[in-house]
Order: structure tokens, then sequence, then C-alpha cells
């Protein structure tokens, strides 16, 4: 079994230091860059950084950066000990990678936001609150949510968000409820706080409420919108009885959407906060409709949070970045309702493209799932033959040969017995492809299943 991206590079910081690569007080580099050194996703940067932070391998430094823990010093020899980059994200072939929440950064407005940068850094403050005013306008058009701009507390990212509820609720909460197959880094992050981690059944159109109980005062993951990686939209009815059993168990709904922009059918999906605002957290980053190399995201609190989150963040000592300087006036001006549209047109032309292709290649092999919204799909095969071939080595290796790379849907269990219940669906992601490569990329995987053995 190929080992997962974020435990090879793990592995290799850690036997970095252990052999002497990375020599006691050796700073390394910052997760910006090294993340778009490799092409991957940053944030799966910070959880090893964090973890191996954790472990006594690593130490941060507030300002200075990330540096080998000089109280350690590893004696073990090893001939050779250079850091190999994961292969799946080795630049120098020609490998089309079906990636997941990967957007595509031709379509970002360098010049109008280096404009508006430079409005920000020469009108620099403090001040969030004008911000926030622009949010709630925004939100209440898009999203219909109505909020106060007072409820808005600004982030870097769903992972400072996580970690930011995490820390506000852990003396009140210990458990934490959340989708399955669903985002890996929730545990991750709420382990680390003592929570207990109980994952929820979730099939094609979200979390399955029908059966669920939610024990008094939990906290609920669930990305409603485009549900990921299995692509639903939670129906009105789950919805409804969803709100209803967090408000019965006093309980609070950690709502995450980045795709409702992104949609391609139909009106712009509204948000699970408008249902029941007293126990919906909203959480929202702009990964996918500015760049996930930009640290910009926001959450939205009951009322009953503010006061208590106001304090946690003092604590805490948040300051305003001129990122989120930018994105005010990047808003107020309409840039930013200028680019949605510019990109939703994009996005939507290379999901029709995708779609056109897998019926081309595939035929009625397979099913389509998550094409309505979001830059990713899930196909689901029906022939036993392919679901067999699917989890056999020989695939992977048929994977590598044509070099085309796709996710596999057991990397986002997070109870790993379940693996039998999703091992005839593969995710793939177009955010960063362009046409041409989303043809020859579905060509090559559909090359896979030729002169397959059964």
């Amino acid at each position: 079994m190929d080992i997962p991206i974020k435990k090879q590079i793990y592995n290799d910081i850690n036997e970095a230091i252990i052999y002497g690569k990375l020599s006691p007080g050796e700073k390394l580099d910052s997760t910006r860059k090294l993340s778009n050194h490799l092409g991957i996703n940053r944030n799966i940067i910070i959880e090893v950084y964090e973890q191996l932070i954790d472990e006594g391998y690593l130490v941060s430094k507030v300002g200075k950066g990330t540096f080998v823990n000089e109280k350690i010093n590893f004696s073990i020899k090893k001939d050779k000990h250079t850091i190999i980059e994961p292969k799946v994200e080795d630049k120098k072939n020609d490998c089309i990678k079906f990636q997941s929440q990967i957007p595509d950064l031709s379509l970002f407005p360098d010049k109008q936001w280096m404009k508006m940068m430079k409005s920000a850094y020469l009108n620099f403050s403090h001040d969030e609150y004008p911000l926030c005013i622009e949010l709630a306008h925004y939100l209440s058009k898009s999203k219909g949510i109505n909020c106060l701009p007072e409820q808005i507390f600004l982030t870097s990212g769903t992972t400072d968000a996580l970690s930011f509820i995490a820390l506000l609720l852990r003396h009140d909460y210990n458990q934490v409820m959340t989708e399955s197959p669903g985002m890996s880094l929730i545990p991750d992050i709420y382990k680390r706080y003592g929570y207990t981690i109980q994952p929820i059944k979730t099939d094609l159109k979200g979390v399955c409420v029908e059966d669920i109980r939610i024990p008094n005062k939990s906290l609920v993951f669930v990305s409603p919108v485009h549900q990921f990686p299995l692509g639903g939209t939670l129906p009105l009815q789950r919805k409804i009885k969803l709100t209803d059993l967090a408000s019965k168990s006093n309980s609070f709904i950690i709502e995450y959407d980045d795709s409702s922009e992104l949609c391609y059918v139909g009106a712009q999906v509204n948000s699970l906060y408008q249902l029941n605002p007293k126990n919906v957290i909203h959480l929202c980053t702009f990964n996918h409709t500015i760049a996930k190399e930009i640290p910009l995201g926001y959450m939205i609190l009951p009322k009953s949070l503010v006061e208590k989150a106001r304090k946690l963040r003092q604590k805490l000592n948040y300051h305003t970045t001129i990122e989120q300087l930018t994105l005010y006036h990047f808003l107020k001006s309409g840039e930013y309702g200028k680019h949605i549209n510019r990109i939703k047109k994009s996005y939507k032309q290379k999901m029709k493209t995708l779609i056109k292709s897998l019926q081309f290649e595939f035929n009625d092999h397979i099913e389509i799932h998550g094409h309505t919204t979001g830059m990713h799909v899930m196909i689901k095969f029906k022939d036993v033959r392919d679901v067999r071939f699917i989890k056999s080595p020989a695939f992977k290796q048929r994977l590598k040969q044509n070099k085309v790379w796709v996710n596999f849907i057991e990397e986002y269990l997070i109870n790993k017995n379940e693996i039998n219940s999703y091992h005839d669906m593969l995710i793939l992601g177009f955010g960063a492809l362009n046409l041409k490569e989303i043809k020859e990329g579905v060509k090559r995987l559909a090359n896979c299943f030729k002169f397959r053995s059964h």
C-alpha cells in the first residue's frame, strides 16, 4: 500500500533529524515555502510540523520560525539521508494529478490584489471591524446569513478556526462527532485538546441523521453544501432534523463551507446557520475562491459565544493581518464579486469537460456524484470486476504506469472499518488542471482498466 503524503513528509523530516541531515537548532523552511515547493496543501505541512513539535523534534519560535530542537542530539549514522520529495508530488514528471481542493492559481487576480494590498499597507489599521461589516453584507446576500458584524471572527484558515473553537469550548464540551468519510484534520486537531471523536455515517446526500443520537453538549462537524469527499448536498429534511437534535442536546454544529459560491446548477445553497443561528457555528475559508497560499477565513459564532470568544482572542493576542485588510478593499471595491463570476465560469467549464470525458471513456460503467458544486467529483464503479480491480495493488501500479493520480476514499475514513463500504469510489479534483489535462487525465485513467486482470 502506498504511504500517504502526510506520512511521507513526516518520515522524511523525522529521519533527517535522526540521521543528522538537519542539525540541532537548524531552521526549517516555512510551511508556505515547503508547500509551494512540494506542490501540496499547506495544511498538511502545518499538521506535520505541529506533530513534530508535540513530539519534541521541532520547536516553534514566535516571529522567527520553526527549528530543530537544540536539546536533542542523535548519533545514528546513515549513508544516505537526503530528504526525498513524495513521488506523487514530483513536479519533474508529467503525471496528471486529479488533486482535490487545489484551485487554479492562473485565475488569481494578481494585479487587482496587489493594488488592494498596496492600499491596505498605506492605510494600515488594526481595526478589523470594517471587514466584518463588509462580510456581514456579503453573507446576507450570498448565503442567507443574517448576523451582526460582532459575530464574525477573522481567521487565517480552517486549521486556525477549528483550533480556536476547540480551545474555546474544551471546558464545557468533550466530544466531536464528525463525518466519515470526511476531513482528516478534524480528529487530528480535536484529539490534541482532549476531545473524543465519534464518526457519523455519511452517504451520497451527506450525514445520515435518521439514526443519529447526539449526546448532551457535543460538537458536530458537517460540510452540508458540498460534502468532502463524497460531494453530496445535505437535503432540507436532514438539515432540519440535525439542527433540532443540536438544540435538544445543547450542542453546537460546526458548519464548514468553502464551495457554496461555486454552484453550477440552480441558486447558491443557503447556509445551515440560517435554520438555527443559536446552535450553528459557520466556518469558511477563501481557499477555493482566492488562493490556498493566502491565509484567509472567518467564522460566525452564535451570540452566546461572542463575548467568550472575544476574551480568548485577546489572550491569544490575535492581530489584524495585511491579507485581511486587503480582503476588505477587495470586497468593498466589488472586485471580489467580479472575481467569483470569472472563476465560476472557468470551473463550470472544467466540470463539464470532466463529466463529458468520464461519460465518453467509461460509458455507463460509473456513476458521477457531486458535480453540481465545488472542484471535485466522486465516481462510483458499478461493475464488480472494476471494484475488485480498484482494491488491488495492480491498479495503483497501473496509475503510476499511465502517469495519472487520483484520490482514494479510504484516506478520509475516520473509522477504518468502513473501508468495505467505499472501495468502489474514487475522487477526482480538477481545479488546478486545464481542459486539455482533464481530457488526457481521464483517458489515462480509463487506460488503467484496459486489459486488467480479473
